[in-house]
C-alpha cells in the first residue's frame, strides 16, 4: 500500500511561534526512513470513515499508487476538456438552427427587447451551456472507457481531497493581495507537484501572519 507523502514543513522552515495552530490531522503512523537529526519524513494516514462504505473502498485504492493516480486523474481531465469543444460546437449549432428559423417582426418585442437581441442572447446562452456541459460528458467518458478504475479512482479522489482540506492554508488567511495557491490542488499532477503544493501553502501562511503582524504593531 502506497500513501501520499507529505514532508514536516515546519522542521524544514521555521515558522512563527503564531503558526502553530491545530489542524485536526490524522495522525502520523510510519516513517519512510529513520528519523535524521532536523528532518524527518512521515506518512499520513489515510482518511477513512468508519462505515461499511469505507471499508470496501480501503482495499479498491490500496491497489492504485498514488503516481499513477496522478496520470489517470490528469488523462481524466483530459478527456473532460477536450469533450467541451464538441459540446460546445453542439449546443452552438443546435442553438443557431432553432433561432435562425424563427421569424422576427421588427414591430414586436421580447421582454421589451428587440427579437434579433433575445435571439443573440439566447444563442450565446446554448453555447455556454454546451461548454459546461462538456466535463460532464467527458467525465462519464472516461468512465465508461475506465470502468475498472473508476470506483478505485473515486475512492483515492475522497482521499486526496481530505489530504487538500487538511494542509492548505487557513481560508480566513486569505485576501485580494495574498490569494491561496491552487485552492483545490487542481494543478497538482504528481507526488512532486504535492509536495511543490505544500510549501507554497506554508509560504502564504508565513506571508499572511507577518503582514497581520505589521500591521498591528502600526496600530
Amino acid at each position: 500500500m502506497s500513501f501520499l507523502p507529505t514532508t514536516s514543513i515546519r522542521s524544514l522552515t521555521a515558522c512563527p511561534a503564531g503558526l502553530a495552530r491545530p489542524l485536526g490531522r490524522h495522525p502520523l503512523t510510519s516513517t519512510l526512513f529513520r528519523p535524521s537529526p532536523g528532518v524527518t519524513t512521515t506518512l499520513l494516514q489515510p482518511y477513512r470513515a468508519q462505515s461499511s462504505y469505507s471499508t470496501t473502498t480501503s482495499s479498491n485504492h490500496s491497489d492504485l499508487s498514488w503516481e499513477d493516480f496522478f496520470k489517470l486523474r490528469y488523462r481524466r481531465r483530459l478527456f473532460e476538456r477536450v469533450a467541451m469543444v464538441p459540446s460546445t460546437l453542439l449546443a452552438f449549432s443546435a442553438g443557431g438552427i432553432y433561432f435562425l428559423g424563427q421569424e422576427i417582426d421588427p414591430t414586436a418585442t421580447i421582454f421589451g427587447f428587440e427579437p434579433m437581441v433575445v435571439y443573440t442572447i439566447g444563442l450565446v446562452g446554448c453555447g455556454l451551456a454546451g461548454t459546461l456541459l462538456g466535463p460532464v460528458i467527458g467525465g462519464g467518458v472516461w468512465k465508461i472507457t475506465h470502468r475498472g478504475l473508476a470506483h478505485s479512482m473515486e475512492a483515492k479522489d475522497k482521499v486526496f481531497y481530505h489530504h487538500i482540506l487538511r494542509n492548505r492554508s487557513d481560508p480566513s488567511l486569505h485576501s485580494f493581495r495574498n490569494p491561496i495557491p491552487d485552492f483545490y490542488g487542481e494543478k497538482i499532477n504528481s507526488v512532486a507537484g504535492y509536495r511543490k503544493w505544500l510549501r507554497k501553502q506554508r509560504a502564504h501562511e508565513r506571508k499572511a501572519i507577518f503582514h497581520l503582524g505589521e500591521s498591528s504593531s502600526a496600530q
